[in-house]
Parts: C-alpha cells; sequence; structure tokens
C-alpha cells in the first residue's frame, strides 16, 4: 500500500472543504478509494494534535488562573511531558476511530437502503471532520467546529449518495437519536459508588 503525502495539496483540500464544501464533496465523489481520504486525516489530525499541544503547554496555563475565578473551580494543569503523551495517544486513536466512524457510517446507510461501500463512507466521514481536526483545541470555536462538521456530514452525504435532504437529515437524527440510547443504555449499566 503506497500513500504519498503532498502537504501543499492536502492544505488546499482542507480550504476547499471549508470553504466550497459542495464543490470538494462533488471532486471526492471521483477519488477511488479510502486512502487519499486516510492520507488527509493523518495531516489534518496530526496538524489539530500539534495545535492543542502547543495549546495546552503554552496558552492554557496564561488562561487558568482568569478561567478558574470566573467559573469558581481550582485551574489544574499537566506538564509539558504529559501534554504531549495524551496528544500523541489521542492521535493514534483518532486515526483508528476514522476507520471506527467510515464502517459505522457504512452499515448505518445500509440500514437505510444506500448503496455504499466502506471507501465512499470514510471518505464522506474523514473530510467532514476537517472543522474538527483544525479548530477544536479553540475553546468556544470549538463548539462552532463540531456544528459546522455536521453540516458537512449533511452536505457529504447528499453529494456522495444523491440522496434527497430529507433523507440525509432523517439518516443522521435517527443515528444522533441511536447513540444517544446507547450511551444511556451503556451508562445505566456502569456501577454507582
Amino acid at each position: 500500500m503506497e500513500l504519498t503525502v503532498d502537504i501543499n495539496a492536502i492544505f488546499r483540500q482542507a480550504k476547499e472543504v471549508l470553504a466550497a464544501p459542495r464543490n470538494f464533496f462533488a471532486k471526492a465523489k471521483k477519488e477511488k478509494d479510502w486512502k487519499k481520504a486516510f492520507v488527509f486525516v493523518l495531516v489534518a489530525a496530526a496538524v489539530g494534535h500539534v495545535l492543542t499541544a502547543v495549546y495546552n503547554i503554552f496558552i492554557y496555563p496564561l488562561l487558568a488562573p482568569s478561567i478558574s475565578e470566573v467559573i469558581g473551580v481550582p485551574a489544574s494543569g499537566f506538564d509539558a511531558g504529559q501534554v504531549v503523551v495524551a496528544a500523541i495517544i489521542s492521535y493514534i486513536l483518532t486515526l483508528g476511530m476514522s476507520f471506527i466512524w467510515g464502517a459505522a457510517l457504512k452499515v448505518w446507510l445500509m440500514l437505510f437502503r444506500v448503496n455504499s461501500d466502506f471507501s465512499s463512507a470514510y471518505r464522506v466521514m474523514a473530510y467532514s471532520r476537517t472543522p474538527n481536526y483544525l479548530f477544536s483545541w479553540l475553546p468556544v470555536v470549538n463548539i462552532a467546529a463540531a456544528l459546522y462538521s455536521f453540516y458537512l456530514l449533511m452536505l457529504g452525504l447528499e453529494t456522495q449518495y444523491s440522496m434527497s435532504r430529507k433523507k440525509t437529515i432523517l439518516v443522521l437524527v435517527s443515528s444522533i437519536v441511536a447513540v444517544a440510547l446507547l450511551s444511556l443504555l451503556v451508562v445505566s449499566f456502569l456501577p454507582t459508588f
């Protein structure tokens, strides 16, 4: 398996998926497999994790006392070594989860009788998470990034599978409900102390 990394091309992709998502997803639909999307995730998630580590090492310690004072909770932090280890572990988990989320999307689409394969589901999921990869390290902005990622997922599904907006919303809302119910079920079986 050969993976090539063209940083400039990946930054152009990120810019296009953020600024012109309909055009981007129309182009991405023509990709043959999941490898180009995985290389994109490798780089975009790495950039996001490096920015998160820089924020937690250099910026958060400056803001923590003010945040602590405003919310009335004592500030706690981590040393640089802990932040770096956490960033590396989180990055590896992000890469693994990209495959799990791609497979889950494929299965979920099958439940709605949408003809899908892993590669197309992976591409939609991977590219739609661009705002999360790049901006989740910014407080408050991370909420907007998550919402925009959800919107990109909707556009990606519509474009990749020629789904109507109504069906796309049904697929996405039902998946949110299913995840919420599954989470509640799991939490209900956890022991209480």
